[in-house]
C-alpha cells in the first residue's frame, strides 16, 4: 500500500512540471510534427516537454537536466537504434541485438536509469495512429476490470523435460500470484495445455485472449516462446498452433487495450527489415495494446522468470504511474534479485535443454537491454489510489466502512467485492468440445478475480458487514482513477 499512498498523495497536491520531470520526443522534423497533441497532452499532465531533431544520445545530452522518459519518432531506417554485444548460448544466436532501453542508461553502469519507448513508423500515418490511440487511452475513465490482469501462459516445450515441467506449471504459476501479486489484483489466465482447465480450446486460444484483453486489465502479459512475427501457443496433430499478425490485427475495438508485454524471444525485434514483429503489429491494431514490450533477441526463462515476478512485487511498492516507469523499476528490481535454488536448477537442466551452461550474470545483464518498449514510456498505467476503509473482524464477520472522499461526484459508486480463497487447480482431462473447454476455463477464472457483492450510490450509507473469508475489496468509481482499498480476509479460529 506504501505505492498507493505515495500515488494518492501526488494526486491529491496535483503533479507539476518538477515532479512529473522532462519529456523528451525525438524523431524526424515530420513526425515530431505529427506527435504535436501527444506533446500537449503531455505539457497538461506536467510534464517538461522538450523536442529534438537528433540521434538520441545527442538529444538527451543537449537537456539543461536529465529526462524523466524518452519518446523516440521512427522506426530503425529513420532513427538507428543501438547495436549490443549478446551472450547467446546457441551457434545461431547473433553476436549482437538492438537496444533502445541502452538509451536510458545515463550513468553507462549497464542498467537503465530511465525508461525508453519508440513509436516504430514508417512514415507520418503510423505515427499518428498510435497518437491517436494514446490519447484515447488517457481520456478513458476507469473501472473495477481494469484492476485485472490477463496472463498467457505457452507450452514450455523442451521435449520430455518440458512434460515434467508441465506436470508443475500451474500450482507453481498461482502460488506466484497469490505470493507476488498485491491483495487488489485480480486475475484472468490462459494456459496452453488442453489438460489445464485454463486452457479452453485450443483452436480459439487467440479470439478468447483479443476479447478478454478488450474487456479492459491494467496490463496484459504472454509467457512462452516466440519469434518475430508470432508466439508460440503450443503444437496439435496437424502442425503449430501460433498468435501472430492476423490475430493481432483482430484486434478492431474502437478503444485501445491495456499496454502488453510479452516475455519471450524476439517479439520486440523492431529492427528486422524483412518482417514487422508481432509488437509492432499489435501497437499498430487499432483495438491492441496502447503499448507493447518484447524482447529483440532470444531471452531466457530463468530472467523471464525474474522479470515478470518483479513486475508483480513492484505494483504494490512503486510510486510510478507510467508504463515506461513501472517497466525501469521491475527490470531493476529483477536485476537485483537471487533465489539460489532456482539458479541451481536451471543450471542443472540447461546442458539438456539447450545445451550450454549460462552465467547468470550475463543473462540478467542482457534482459536488462534486450527489451524495448514499443510506445510512449509515459503512457499512463491506471494504478489504483489508496482509499480510507476499516475492516474490523468480530462475531464471525467482517465489518467494513468507508469515508467518502472529499469532493465526491454525484456518480460516485462504492463496489463491494470479493474473492473466495483461491482454490487448487490440477491438470484433468481434455474437454470433449468447444463449449465445453470454453466454460471449463470461464468457471476457472471466476476463481481468480473478483465478484461484486453489492454498489451503493454516493448518497448512501458506505458500510456493511461480509461473512467469507477470502479477499475483500472496496472501488470508488467515477473519477478520472479508481480508488481502492483491499484487505485480506483470514479465517476466523
Amino acid at each position: 500500500m506504501k505505492r498507493l499512498l505515495l500515488v494518492s498523495l501526488l494526486a491529491l497536491a496535483g503533479a507539476d512540471a518538477q515532479e512529473r520531470g522532462t519529456w523528451l520526443c525525438v524523431g524526424p522534423p515530420d513526425l515530431v510534427e505529427v506527435a504535436g497533441p501527444l506533446c500537449e497532452l503531455r505539457a497538461s499532465e506536467g510534464w517538461k516537454v522538450q523536442r529534438s531533431n537528433a540521434a538520441p544520445r545527442e538529444a538527451i545530452a543537449a537537456l539543461p537536466e536529465r529526462p524523466a522518459a524518452v519518446l523516440i519518432l521512427g522506426d530503425d531506417r529513420l532513427v538507428p537504434a543501438e547495436r549490443l554485444p549478446y551472450h547467446g548460448w546457441l551457434a545461431k544466436h547473433p553476436k549482437e541485438f538492438v537496444s533502445d532501453a541502452v538509451f536510458g542508461d545515463l550513468d553507462q553502469d549497464g542498467v537503465p536509469d530511465v525508461p525508453v519507448g519508440r513509436i516504430p513508423g514508417r512514415g507520418r500515418a503510423e505515427i499518428a495512429r498510435v497518437v491517436d490511440k494514446i490519447m484515447a487511452w488517457e481520456k478513458r475513465v476507469p473501472s473495477p476490470a481494469d484492476l485485472t490482469i490477463p496472463v498467457w501462459s505457452g507450452d514450455p516445450g523442451f521435449g520430455k523435460i518440458g512434460e515434467v515441467m508441465k506436470q508443475v506449471a500451474l500450482p507453481f504459476f498461482l502460488s506466484r500470484l497469490r505470493s507476488e501479486a498485491p491483495p487488489w489484483a485480480g486475475f484472468w489466465v490462459q494456459q496452453s495445455d488442453p489438460r489445464s482447465p485454463f486452457c479452453g480450446w485450443p483452436e480459439a486460444s487467440a479470439a478468447n485472449f483479443n476479447q478478454r484483453i478488450s474487456q479492459g486489465s491494467l496490463f496484459s502479459a504472454m509467457i512462452g516462446h516466440g519469434r518475430t512475427d508470432s508466439w508460440w501457443i503450443m503444437t496439435l496433430p496437424d502442425g503449430a498452433l501460433r498468435y501472430g499478425a492476423a490475430d493481432a490485427r483482430a484486434l478492431t475495438a474502437a478503444q485501445p487495450a491495456a499496454p502488453h508485454i510479452v516475455f519471450a524471444c524476439k517479439c520486440g525485434a523492431f529492427a528486422d527489415p524483412q518482417v514487422q514483429c508481432l509488437g509492432e503489429e499489435l501497437l499498430f491494431a487499432p483495438g491492441g495494446p496502447v503499448a507493447s514490450i518484447a524482447a529483440s533477441v532470444d531471452s531466457h526463462p530463468l530472467t523471464n522468470y525474474y522479470g515478470s515476478t518483479a513486475l508483480l512485487k513492484e505494483l504494490d511498492s512503486s510510486p510510478v504511474d507510467t508504463l515506461g516507469g513501472l517497466w525501469v523499476e521491475s527490470i531493476r528490481r529483477a536485476h537485483a534479485t537471487r533465489e539460489p535454488l532456482k539458479e541451481w536448477l536451471v543450471a542443472l537442466l540447461e546442458p539438456f535443454v539447450i545445451g550450454k551452461r549460462n552465467p547468470v550474470k550475463d543473462l540478467k545483464a542482457d534482459h536488462l537491454l534486450i527489451y524495448n518498449l514499443l510506445g510512449d514510456p509515459a503512457t499512463r498505467v491506471f494504478m489504483p489510489q489508496a482509499l480510507e476503509a476499516k475492516v474490523t473482524a468480530a462475531d464471525g464477520k467482517w465489518n467494513w466502512s468507508v469515508p467518502k472522499p472529499p469532493g465526491l461526484p454525484a456518480e460516485a459508486k462504492l463496489i463491494v467485492q470479493h474473492r473466495a480463497p483461491l482454490p487448487s487447480f490440477a491438470l484433468g482431462l481434455q474437454a470433449g468440445d468447444a463449449e465445453k473447454a470454453n466454460a471449463a476455463m470461464d468457471r476457472a477464472n471466476a476463481a481468480l478475480d473478483f465478484r461484486t457483492v453489492k454498489e451503493l450510490g454516493a448518497t448512501e450509507d458506505w458500510s456493511g458487514s461480509i461473512a467469507e473469508p477470502g479477499t475483500l475489496r472496496l472501488c470508488v468509481t467515477g473519477g478520472p482513477a479508481l480508488l481502492v482499498h483491499a484487505a485480506r480476509l483470514k479465517p476466523h479460529p
